[in-house]
């Protein structure tokens, strides 16, 4: 499974999402809904982590 977060600048956790299948192609998300500002985007796949800064 792989899981994205996106967490705004002040630490709250504003999106989440969960796919079921091993997906490794591009990912878009629509952040329209979202502030401008800074966000951490944080994907999760097979126990890996990795961190990306949205500004």
């Amino acid at each position: 499974m792989k899981y994205h977060y996106i967490i705004n600048a002040s630490g709250q956790e504003v999106y989440r999402e969960k796919e079921h299948k091993a997906y490794s192609g591009v990912k878009s998300i629509d952040l329209s809904p979202f502030e401008n500002g800074i966000y951490f985007v944080k994907v999760e796949m097979n126990s890996k982590i990795q961190g990306y800064y949205l500004a």
